[in-house]
């Protein structure tokens, strides 16, 4: 019983919180957010930084990986630190992190 109980607990979806246009969005891993009528999940967080002590030919980068309503997009902090979804603009805020992103969410002008 305690095994099905604790496989239910690892696999359950988590709450979604919601949020307004133009406010800081943090996530961690597997956290859900929603703004307007999008939906956001965070899948993934690579850490391709240079490490200290090590030479390298360039910074390296967080990468966040999210899923918006059911299509998958990648946030970079050094390469693509905006995207553009259908009339939002998903915007990645000063984040240095393999635990978490901070973004914010607005509408693209028309």
């Amino acid at each position: 019983m305690g095994l099905i109980f604790i496989f239910f607990l690892h696999f359950y979806p988590k709450r979604t919180k919601t949020y307004e246009l133009n406010e800081v969005i943090r996530l961690t891993l597997h956290q859900r957010a929603k703004v307007e009528d999008l939906n956001i999940y965070l899948i993934s967080i690579s850490d391709s930084t240079c490490k200290e002590g090590m030479q390298c030919i360039w910074q390296g980068e967080y990468s966040y990986e999210l899923v918006i309503n059911k299509d998958r997009i990648t946030l970079g902090t050094e390469t693509a630190k905006e995207y553009n979804y259908n009339n939002y603009n998903i915007v990645l805020e000063e984040s240095t992190s393999n635990k978490y992103i901070l973004f914010k969410v607005n509408k693209n002008k028309q």
